[in-house]
């Protein structure tokens, strides 16, 4: 059985939100965010590339269960609560916002 790549959260309509944001607005994860996101929604991590599948996320870096390559360190089960979200990415090829000026 071939399996299916979900970008959008499961919802009655089948036409749930972007698990990570829509581009340009894709929301930065660690590979343990991303395997708590899905678990949460009763998902998982593809095991193959999903190009093409929606949200916009050919542009971006989107993680995976394939292989980067042998010596890698193992994955530890997902227990804790998820760390706060990070900032959102801008879209590729623009550079990131200036940082607010100190308070005086």
């Amino acid at each position: 059985e071939d399996e299916v790549c979900h970008r959008r959260a499961p919802s009655a309509d089948g036409d749930g939100a972007c698990i990570s944001g829509e581009a340009p607005a894709v929301t930065a994860t660690s590979f343990r965010e991303a395997a708590r996101k899905c678990l949460l929604l009763g998902l998982r991590l593809c095991s193959k590339a999903c190009e093409d599948t929606g949200c916009g996320y050919n542009s971006y870096p989107v993680w995976t269960l394939r292989s980067c390559g042998a010596g890698l360190p193992p994955i530890a089960p997902i227990t804790e609560a998820p760390s706060p979200p990070p900032p959102t990415l801008p879209p590729p090829g623009l550079p990131p916002s200036p940082p607010p000026p100190p308070p005086s």
